[in-house]
């Protein structure tokens, strides 16, 4: 009858082991670092093993994404419980693509495993015609997979209407250009039937431009007979000429004495300049 009891009890145990007992329950790890997983896993009786790396975007690097079996779940004692760890956020630097060609810059981003978004195209100065002239993200911000790009396509500078300034001053014709952006190449041109200091002509004529072109004013200059001032006094020799349209320059004689007389005028009395040109005096 003992016997009896022996085997019931000793099958008992048995089962009790086969069915339960040479099992534990895997420790909940998800979100411990590796060294406090392995911790915690040891005191199971269990070993760890880190079967692969993935990025996540909710678990900092280094710490446990999932395990195998779960947290909870029933593991035979000394059994390994398997570990995937996080690499942190995935992210990808944008590449500058900012004055690339078009499909340089599609290459260059799909190397860098960012797409493209919406193409427009726009007026810029500063890139060349075809060429990126701008991006939705800046160069060299970190990104998460599957961000795109949109990107503006210069098609050059912004055309600027030239104005017709034929006949103006020059100075205020200079002016009106300059504004526009234009660059202004004055050229003087010796003229007998046109008021002086206006623009004649110009090159372009018309039609549009860019910031930064240049165009070419013909500004009249006409003939002036030089005056005679010999023996004039200095002031109104300087004045005589002046009213002449000329520039006066003074320099006085050797042997100065104080008069300030013309003794000599350079060019002389009576020949033809350009209007504005300089006629030298000497006084003594």
């Amino acid at each position: 009858m003992i016997v009896v009891v022996f085997l019931a009890l000793l099958a008992g145990i048995g089962g009790w082991y086969l069915g339960v007992g040479r099992f534990t329950t895997t420790p909940e790890i998800t979100g411990l670092t590796v060294n406090e997983a392995t911790t915690a896993v040891h005191d199971k009786g269990l070993g760890i093993q880190v079967v692969s790396e993935q990025y996540s975007e909710t678990i900092p690097a280094g710490q446990i994404i999932s395990s195998d079996p779960a947290g909870g779940d029933r593991i035979h004692d000394g059994d390994t419980v398997q570990v995937v760890v996080s690499k942190g956020k995935q992210r990808f630097k944008v590449p500058d693509v900012l004055g690339h060609s078009e499909d340089d810059a599609r290459a260059e981003l799909e190397q860098a495993h960012i797409g493209v978004g919406e193409v427009t195209e726009a007026h810029n100065g500063k890139y060349d015609e075809g060429t990126v002239a701008d991006m939705s993200i800046d160069p060299k911000t970190e990104v998460r997979p599957g961000t795109s790009v949109d990107l503006v396509i210069s098609t050059g500078p912004v055309p600027i209407r030239i104005p017709d300034v034929v006949g103006q001053f020059a100075g205020q014709a200079k002016g009106v250009l300059e504004e526009l952006g234009f660059q202004v190449n004055l050229n003087p041109e010796t003229t007998e039937d046109t008021a002086p200091n206006r623009v004649t002509a110009q090159d372009p004529a018309d039609g549009t431009g860019h910031k930064g072109d240049v165009i070419t004013l013909t500004i009249s200059k006409p003939a002036v007979e030089v005056p005679n001032v010999f023996g004039w006094q200095i002031q109104d020799a300087r004045r005589a000429l002046h009213d002449a349209g000329l520039k006066v320059e003074v320099q006085r004689a050797d042997g100065y004495t104080g008069f300030r007389r013309v003794g000599g005028q350079d060019p002389g009395a009576g020949e033809t300049v350009t209007w504005g040109s300089t006629i030298t005096l000497t006084i003594f």
